[in-house]
């Protein structure tokens, strides 16, 4: 009796812990990891976009609000700069992968922009639009906040 409750107790506590954050800085299939904030009122660099690539983190800055030829990856940032990005990559939300949305929130509905995450893996590249007001799920207000920390000071 308490071996099956010992096995039962481990198993439930193994599937609560599985599942909610991937380390994907771990997974060999993934091309390349991106994010960056952009606004679509405004005058000049209204987005940039960090791009984590092959061990190196990259920036570009568009003078619109969007980001395109994602092919080139940008100007590549001093080495040390990867550490502040890597934790992004480290505490990628699972429900991000798992949800078929694209979009969270209203981006740039208010004039206020938004943020563009990027991850392509096996080649297939699939992107997020997220609103910049806490207006989002629970599960990725957390790291939205974290986002725009690493945006924040990548850009000083």
């Amino acid at each position: 009796m308490i071996n099956r409750s010992l096995l039962l107790t481990l198993f439930l506590l193994l599937k609560l812990s599985c599942g909610k954050t991937p380390d994907l800085s771990l997974d060999p299939n993934i091309d390349w990891f991106g994010f960056g904030s952009y606004a679509c009122y405004c005058s000049g660099n209204c987005a940039r976009l960090y791009r984590i690539q092959e061990g190196q983190l990259y920036q570009r800055q568009y003078n619109t609000c969007e980001m395109y030829e994602l092919g080139n990856p940008g100007t590549v940032l001093p080495a040390d700069k990867i550490a502040l990005a890597q934790p992004l990559l480290d505490s990628f939300p699972q429900g991000l992968l798992d949800s078929s949305d694209e979009t969270y929130g209203c981006p740039d509905c208010g004039d206020w922009g938004g943020y563009r995450i990027f991850l392509q893996k096996n080649g297939q590249l699939r992107s997020w639009n997220i609103d910049r007001v806490p207006s989002l799920p629970s599960w990725l207000q957390p790291y939205m906040t974290q986002v725009d920390a690493v945006i924040t000071v990548l850009g000083q």
